[in-house]
């Protein structure tokens, strides 16, 4: 199972093809300073809830029951660099901003604080945005089960 140390290690990104005994697909990682460096494997996972009841899930790396090992998803490690880039990019320019650009001049404080907000909402809301769809895609799914299942 993934094992991280201050950041150095293995861990989990990416969770995709959902399925409705609560499964995903997430990508075991070799990190370092918690950024994904190399894949290692696919992995179809369920969380085991009763793990660790005061973490979420999502940051227990105890908390998952491995049901089968998968070769890599290309999709999902296209998807977790680009993220990454996204990530690197909005950081660079917030500390650009709040120690390089701000020292020349306070004026440049309300342009500055903008270019950071509307960078900061570019990388935010496709996540929320995916995040609110598969969760409406999970619960039509579990709808349409549900009616299966009176029939």
């Amino acid at each position: 199972m993934a094992f991280t140390l201050n950041g150095f290690g293995t861990t989990f990104y990416g969770q995709s093809d959902a399925h409705l005994d609560g499964s995903f697909q997430t990508t075991e990682w070799f990190v370092v300073a918690h950024a994904p460096v190399i894949p290692l494997k696919t992995l179809r996972v369920v969380r085991n809830v009763g793990a660790d009841l005061l973490a979420p899930p999502i940051y227990s790396h105890k908390g998952y029951f491995v049901l089968a090992e998968l070769p890599v998803s290309i999709a999902q490690v296209a998807r977790t660099y680009l993220f990454a880039l996204a990530y690197g990019a909005w950081l660079a320019v917030a500390f650009w901003g709040l120690f390089v650009g701000l020292t020349d001049s306070t004026a440049a404080f309300w342009p500055m604080l903008g270019l950071i907000l509307a960078f900061t909402l570019a990388v935010a809301v496709p996540f929320f945005l995916v995040t609110i769809l598969r969760r409406r895609a999970f619960l039509k799914a579990i709808a349409r089960h549900r009616a299966t299942l009176r029939e």
